[in-house]
Formats: structure tokens, C-alpha cells, sequence
């Protein structure tokens, strides 16, 4: 049996899940209406809440929804990474590793990301690269999930990774 057969078809397209679009801009929304009572009732702390939900987060959380603006693109060239300001392309041969950082706080688990290390060829701001990985272990993160667990996107990616470039390594760490 040919190792990489369980691997889907290269390229495919991630999104964020809609739930989770639609929970950011909900809470936006509830954080806004509470501003206005605040308002309301003559605490000046409510126009933070109108400002900062409604005028910032809100808006953001609407440009999201482009299907244009949030994405990742796996291909046989790497990986391309959609987010709200720019596109970025990372080749594979410019990857070591990919793992999963888990954020904890006090112990409880709040959020894992998929986490990846460049390779040593990859010169492009290497003392930033190398503050980062004293501080997360990891050089570069992903900036969602797209509706996987971190740890079976993580394991996918790095199946494709062995695949394109025939390195095995991948790690799972938490800070």
C-alpha cells in the first residue's frame, strides 16, 4: 500500500469554520449593545466598548467573511496563508518541522495552534526567527486551525511535508 494514499489531493482549500466567524462578530455585537447601556446610564466606559467592539473588532470580523481574506491553500508548492492584510507563500523546502503549541493558562488548556520551524537554508529574518523559538519553541504559527483539531492538521501537514521533501520530524509542545 502506497504510504501517502490516505493524503488528500493536492491543492485543497481550508476556511475557518462559519460558527466561529459567527461567534466573533456575535460577541462583538452584544459587547456594542452593552456599550449603549452603559451610555445610556451615563458611564463614560461604555463608549470604550462601542469604540473598540464596534468601530475596530467588528469591521474585521466582517472582512473575514471573504472567503478571499482567511485561508489556507495546501499545494505541491507549499503552503499559501490568506489573512485579512496579505497573502504568504511558504515553500515547502522552506519548512523543518511542524508541531502544535498549546497555550495553557493556569494549567487549563485554552487554545492549540499548529506551529512549524524553518529550515536552516531559510535566511529571511533569522534573529526575529530565533527570539521566537526561545519563546514558543516554534517559529511560525498558523493563524487558525481551519475547523481541524491543531494536532490532526499538524499531523496532516507534516505527512505532506515528509512526502514533498522527505524530512520526518514533527513535535508536539506546550507553553
Amino acid at each position: 500500500m502506497n504510504p501517502s494514499s490516505h493524503l488528500p489531493a493536492l491543492p485543497f482549500t481550508l476556511y475557518p469554520t462559519k460558527f466561529q466567524k459567527f461567534f466573533r462578530i456575535t460577541i462583538c455585537v452584544l459587547f456594542v449593545v452593552g456599550g449603549v447601556y452603559l451610555v445610556r446610564d451615563g458611564e463614560m466606559m461604555g463608549w470604550f466598548a462601542i469604540g473598540f467592539f464596534g468601530c475596530l473588532c467588528l469591521p474585521i470580523f466582517l472582512l473575514q467573511l471573504d472567503p478571499k481574506r482567511s485561508f489556507l491553500t495546501v499545494s505541491d508548492r507549499g503552503l499559501e496563508m490568506g489573512t485579512l492584510s496579505k497573502v504568504s507563500v511558504i515553500p515547502w523546502e522552506d519548512i523543518s518541522e511542524f508541531g502544535v503549541q498549546i497555550q495553557r493558562h493556569r494549567g487549563i488548556r485554552v487554545s492549540a495552534k499548529v506551529a512549524f520551524n524553518f529550515s536552516a537554508s531559510y535566511a529571511k529574518q533569522a534573529r526575529t526567527r530565533a527570539i521566537l523559538r526561545g519563546l514558543n519553541r516554534f517559529e511560525g504559527m498558523l493563524p487558525d486551525t481551519y475547523g481541524r483539531k491543531a494536532e490532526e492538521l499538524s499531523g496532516l501537514l507534516a505527512a505532506i511535508h515528509r512526502e514533498k521533501v522527505g524530512i520526518r520530524h514533527t513535535t508536539s509542545l506546550e507553553g
